[in-house]
């Protein structure tokens, strides 16, 4: 985690020889400001989350106390410390009475103050990671697993591709009432009628009530864990409970488990109608399905309510009770496939505009894949023609793609159907389509890449006779501070302050060999206050002094 540490005393030199010892160690990544009075720290402050502050106590204008309560009403977690003579006894402790981390004498050696530095950071990350955060997280991820359980079974009904290992973790982490190593079979009901009432808010109240009633029936002999997937439909998960695999065998467990949620929907629904007169009809799967083929699964028995008896009221359907006859077959397909589109394209889309490539590109194929079947009714087809285009061409014109991608492949199949040959050449011109827009976009990522990084250069050579900040230049490139630090690095392989250090470095080497400058106004001319300052930092990147290296040393 990188740390912010401002330095203030009214004497450059003192500002620029902390600055540097404290650049040069490893131990911490910190970014380092500088400031000359109370006042400009003050400044500073007002715009900077500061984590640490190292200050003179005795300073023209504005002393050490008055600083300190600036501090505290604007960073309470900022610590710090001041820089002290021997006669400060008093003044100190009164600054530690109003919450300064520490002191550190004038005198004392550098070792000391970069340990007190060390000390406050470690405090920084002890709080940070405390006990008492933890259980705060703790306790607000108790809260939120319910949110976390239902949006994760939503995420499997919608076909987000999930290996099994990550699914069994999962299940474990979020606390779910079911086996993430077993199968599950899948319930659906849904409200068929809501008589008279309009309400938005009377509605969910019943669709949790026809939800309750359900789970009281089931409750004594399955696992289960439900969703309300829309306005009129919930969705179950349901598990044979465990017992002793020498009572019965796996077959039985699962059989003895189908008939008996089978069995209670008709139960269920005499409840729901005298109770609540709702009418309420129920799809039930005969075989468990694996987590990772429940979203196929949930779009079968979606197929199966708007199929002739399914379109009725307070039906009770089991997958495969009734033989589909043979003219039918191709249009059930359909039915499935079209189910699934809506949540398909909805993920094409949030993969794509996230960027996540390799979900996209599996997702994109599994769609495609639709088209080369021939059971598949051409509406169907169309259908996944019109909106993967739309897809793709939104996302074109929002990232200006459009010009760059034409120039590699033609986008007259997107706005002509009389251009496609067939539908399996429409799915392998869309694939291609699809992987030259990820070129295009991550060519164009790579690109602002490069510009942010050449104009962090240009503003460094620019401004290398002044104090350069991290934020100084994330601001000039509109990013956050820690990330172009991050993405600096990544590119670069050095990060940003190695690289102001050597700008100085290079600079400070052709003032003394082409210049008669002195070695105070060459200090000045590279950022250093200090010409005391600056001999320490030439002296560490050249092994000799600037005098010396003048003279040919």
């Amino acid at each position: 985690m990188m740390y912010r540490l401002l330095i203030v005393d009214d004497v450059p030199i003192i500002v620029d020889g902390l600055t540097d010892l404290l650049l040069e160690q490893e131990r911490f990544d910190a970014e380092i400001y500088q400031a000359y009075s109370g006042m400009e720290a003050v400044e500073i402050l007002k715009i900077h989350k500061i984590d640490v502050v190292l200050s003179d106590i005795k300073m023209p204008n504005m002393e050490g106390i008055a600083l300190l309560r600036e501090i505290k009403s604007q960073w309470p977690g900022c610590k710090v410390i001041f820089l002290t003579s021997y006669n400060d006894f008093d003044y100190v402790q009164s600054a530690l009475s109003l919450g300064a981390f520490d002191y550190i004498l004038k005198t004392e050696e550098q070792a000391k103050i970069v340990r007190v530095v060390s000390r406050a950071i470690e405090e920084l990350e002890e709080e940070f990671s405390s006990k008492k955060l933890v259980e705060k997280a703790e306790h607000h991820m108790l809260m939120a697993i319910p949110s976390l359980q239902m949006e994760f079974m939503r995420s499997l009904l919608y076909g987000k591709r999930r290996d099994h290992e990550r699914i069994e973790a999962y299940f474990s982490e979020i606390q779910l009432p079911l086996h993430g190593k077993d199968r599950a079979l899948l319930l659906m009901a849904r409200i068929d009628s809501w008589r008279d009432i309009s309400m938005r808010p009377d509605q969910e109240l019943l669709v949790y009530a026809v939800q309750n009633i359900t789970e009281e029936c089931l409750g004594p002999n399955v696992a289960f864990f439900a969703i309300v997937y829309d306005q009129s439909r919930i969705v179950w998960f349901i598990q044979p409970k465990k017992t002793d695999p020498s009572v019965y065998s796996e077959e039985d467990r699962w059989q003895r488990t189908f008939y008996f949620v089978k069995g209670t929907l008709e139960t269920v629904q005499n409840a729901c109608r005298q109770l609540l007169q709702l009418p309420v009809s129920f799809v039930l799967s005969r075989q468990p399905s694996e987590w990772t083929a429940v979203s196929e699964k949930f779009d079968q028995l979606l197929s199966l309510w708007v199929q002739d008896i399914g379109l009725q009221s307070e039906v009770l359907l089991v997958e495969g009770d009734r033989p589909t006859p043979p003219h039918l077959s191709a249009d059930n397909v359909g039915k499935a496939v079209g189910f699934s589109l809506q949540r398909k394209m909805q993920l094409l889309g949030y993969h794509l505009e996230n960027g996540e490539v390799e979900s996209f590109s599996t997702e994109l194929s599994a769609v495609l894949q639709s088209l080369k079947y021939e059971d598949i009714h051409d509406f169907v087809k169309m259908e996944i023609y019109h909106s993967v285009s739309s897809i793709l061409m939104s996302y074109m014109n929002r990232h200006g793609l459009m010009h760059k991608v034409i120039n590699q492949i033609p986008v007259g199949k997107l706005l002509n159907t009389s251009e496609i040959a067939s539908w399996v050449d429409l799915a392998d011109y869309f694939q291609r389509l699809a992987e030259q827009i990820l070129r295009c976009q991550k060519n164009g990522r790579d690109e602002s890449t490069h510009i942010i990084v050449h104009k962090i250069h240009e503003y460094v050579q620019a401004h290398i006779a002044s104090s350069i900040s991290l934020t100084d230049l994330a601001e000039h490139v509109y990013l956050n501070a820690s990330y172009l630090s991050r993405l600096y690095k990544n590119v670069e392989g050095i990060g940003i302050s190695e690289y102001i250090a050597s700008v100085r470095n290079e600079k400070a080497k052709r003032l003394l060999r082409e210049t008669p400058m002195q070695i105070q106004e060459i200090a000045k001319a590279v950022g250093y206050q200090s010409g005391l300052a600056f001999t320490r930092f030439f002296k560490k990147y050249n092994k000799v002094t600037p005098q010396e290296y003048r003279n040919g040393k």
